[in-house]
């Protein structure tokens, strides 16, 4: 599949206009609509971020944890009854590798 840019200026600029309109009218309606719109905002601002650093990420930078450690995770967008966001969790692994599987 071919990707043309003239393709995905005109998509981002569709999903630009259609996320603001969204999220606008969340503002607009009812402190109800408050909280989800906060989160998305959040979520693409983390998102964002993510993909930026994805090309200078790597594994073995990363910490080796050991079996009971407690760390700050950050579980994601939560959709439904779903853990999301910032949580403590005990890592149960007791090896864990510091590669892409």
């Amino acid at each position: 599949m071919d990707i043309q840019k003239e393709d995905v200026i005109k998509n981002k600029n569709e999903a630009i206009k259609i996320l603001n309109n969204y999220l606008d009218t969340c503002i607009a309606t009812d402190n109800k609509h408050l909280k989800k719109t906060n989160l998305i905002s959040y979520w693409l601002k983390d998102y964002i971020r993510y993909v930026e650093n994805e090309e200078n990420f790597s594994c073995e930078k990363l910490k080796k944890y050991s079996r009971r450690d407690i760390i700050k995770v950050n579980l994601g967008f939560n959709i439904g009854n779903e853990e999301g966001g910032l949580h403590y969790c005990v890592v149960l692994d007791i090896i864990n590798a510091k590669k892409w599987i």
